[in-house]
């Protein structure tokens, strides 16, 4: 206890400036300071290092490390939902006192940095803005994306029953079973009250997630290309906006239909590999960060803890890592297996000692223990051996593999070629691309029942670590004439494509009114209610009529469908608690 004590003191006299105390004893550090005080620009709190290394890591460490966990205490001690909003500030304030006493830094940002940041955040979180209207619309909303219907059956699941774990809307008597995690910002903020909705709780979640994924794609580049503010840039571009050849096809196809019947189709795009007959989807960051930004959120929890792995840790530090690797487990469990081969290469390149292993690994398994249940026994879903070919590739799936190696490289042929280029340029650790080519090339042999998550999610990580590798070979490219320029454009369009897609479906939507919606509302307000039999029966005659309804239900969901029985899992004896540790009985 002395020690903490003095821990938690020291960390506290050196955030009175947010400058470590040693900074301050030598000559060079003393000059500094002269120079910020006597320059308005080391004044401001968007440019001064203070602001960017400490406090905005800070906060996003305390609200995503405390939502898992408080997810976690939650479940095991099965606490009441309408005291998790104690649990929930409890545990971001004891994220925030670790992440104090970590003494973890990250890059300092410019004013350009930051304007990036916001701009990234602002695009991916305005297509849901009208989320935040609802009231005042006076409808029950539809989604603007399909992934969204089940985001708010997870938030109703959360808020509205008695108990952790939380039951589900979809069959009462058994449990919410998903990665949830980075869904407790927006459950809390509705159980604390100021919202009306579902939906109201789901845009300030978003836009929470997007100004996350906004920061981490920044902080990255600072990370990767500390001294080098082109290679920067260029690495933010090519998250953004690489979309890949194959994509280009099917956004050509769009442009016909536009040309034939002149309005603009709003549906995703066509998997990229789906001309040569694989259900395969290798999505880029912000493609992700539209439809699943908690997915993404995995990503940028992932990459902070390789930046954790690859540092020296005092233990606060090691428990800040263990904790962030468990949010990313229960924020995308794909994305967690898809970055396997970054932790295990960054653990050998950098030597990591074995005890500070177990103390991380430590902290993710305290985390885990109550909640590694949702991933087991579930029903109807699973890996399926070559479960993404279709037609004769199905039937002689040993054909098909020089076609698949074909579309990677026509996915990925700018990044392939600029790799090549940077192959003598620093960073050109060959060793971790060859350990991250191999999961995206798995993805022929494996797949995952329902949308392949497999490839899509759990490939993230190992494109990204591509990019990464292509930006010095990038931007020799971008230095060529203007023909090869026009080559590279198709393949630099998918972000775009994405940004008017998405923005497109989100007003369609808004302008699909049907009756019924008035009255979902209606129903919705009455938080805890069970809407009444007319109200159901006319939901029944309206599509995603079911789902409109956010509040409790007094039955199950008639006929489930694929997307409905993967957020739910049914009680197994994995399932850690107090209760049953102490043999008290189930609650």
């Amino acid at each position: 206890m002395p020690l903490l004590a003095m821990e938690i003191r020291v960390a506290f006299e050196r955030h009175a400036g947010f400058r470590p105390l040693r900074a301050v004893t030598d000559r060079d550090s003393l000059l500094h300071l002269a120079s910020s005080c006597g320059n308005r620009r080391g004044t401001n709190i968007f440019t001064s290092s203070d602001y960017s290394r400490k406090i905005i890591p800070t906060i996003f460490f305390s609200v995503s490390g405390g939502s898992i966990v408080s997810l976690s205490v939650a479940q095991f001690l099965e606490i009441r939902t309408a005291e998790y909003n104690i649990v929930f500030a409890a545990a971001a304030l004891f994220c925030l006192l670790l992440f104090t006493i970590s003494r973890l830094e990250l890059p300092h940002l410019t004013t350009e940095d930051h304007a990036i940041a916001l701009c990234v955040g602002s695009i991916l979180m305005i297509p849901r803005l009208q989320y935040l209207f609802e009231q005042q619309i006076g409808i029950s909303l539809n989604v603007v994306c399909w992934d969204d219907w089940w985001h708010i059956q997870e938030m109703a699941s959360i808020v509205y029953s008695e108990y952790f774990p939380p039951r589900s809307t979809f069959r009462p008597d058994d449990f919410l079973s998903f990665y949830y995690a980075p869904w407790l910002f927006g459950a809390a903020i509705f159980l604390a009250g100021p919202l009306a909705t579902i939906k109201q709780a789901l845009f300030i979640n978003v836009a929470y997630l997007s100004l996350l994924i906004g920061y981490g794609i920044v902080y990255a580049g600072h990370a990767m290309f500390r001294e080098d503010a082109a290679r920067r840039r260029m690495l933010v571009g090519v998250i953004i906006l690489y979309g890949g050849g194959v994509a280009y096809y099917s956004m050509l196809r769009r442009v016909y239909h536009v040309l034939t019947t002149g309005h603009l189709p709003a549906d995703h795009p066509p998997w990229q590999a789906a001309p040569f007959g694989f259900n395969i989807h290798f999505e880029n960051l912000f493609s992700s960060g539209f439809w699943a930004p908690h997915h993404v959120s995995a990503v940028v929890a992932i990459f902070f803890a390789a930046y954790c792995l690859s540092r020296e840790m005092n233990a606060a530090a090691r428990a800040v890592c263990g904790i962030t690797l468990a949010l990313a487990a229960f924020s995308s469990v794909f994305v967690t297996i898809g970055a396997l081969p970054l932790l295990v290469w960054l653990v050998l390149r950098h030597r990591v000692p074995v005890n500070a292993l177990l103390a991380v690994f430590g902290a993710t398994a305290i985390i885990a223990a109550p909640l590694i249940w949702m991933y087991l026994c579930r029903e109807g879903s699973g890996f399926i051996a070559f479960g993404a070919l279709r037609g004769v590739w199905q039937r002689h799936p040993g054909v098909g593999f020089p076609a698949f190696i074909a579309a990677l490289i026509l996915m990925f042929l700018p990044i392939v070629v600029a790799i090549g280029l940077a192959r003598k340029e620093p960073p050109a650790p060959w060793s971790f691309l060859l350990v991250c080519l191999p999961y995206l090339i798995s993805t022929y042999f494996i797949a995952y029942s329902g949308a392949n998550n497999y490839a899509m999610r759990g490939g993230l990580v190992p494109v990204c670590a591509m990019l990464y590798f292509s930006v010095p070979g990038l931007i020799r490219l971008c230095s060529l004439q203007i023909g090869w320029k026009l080559l590279m454009l198709p393949f630099f369009m998918g972000g775009l494509w994405q940004i008017v897609a998405f923005s497109t479906n989100a007003w369609q939507q808004y302008h699909k009114v049907s009756p019924f919606q008035a009255q979902a509302l209606a129903a919705n307000l009455r938080h805890g209610v069970a809407p009444d039999a007319a109200v159901l029966q006319a939901a029944g005659g309206v599509p995603h009529g079911w789902y409109l309804l956010e509040t409790n239900k007094p039955a199950g969901k008639a006929a489930l469908i694929s997307p409905d029985r993967e957020l739910i899992n049914a009680d197994n004896p994995y399932r850690l608690t107090l209760r049953r540790l102490v043999g008290a009985g189930e609650r």
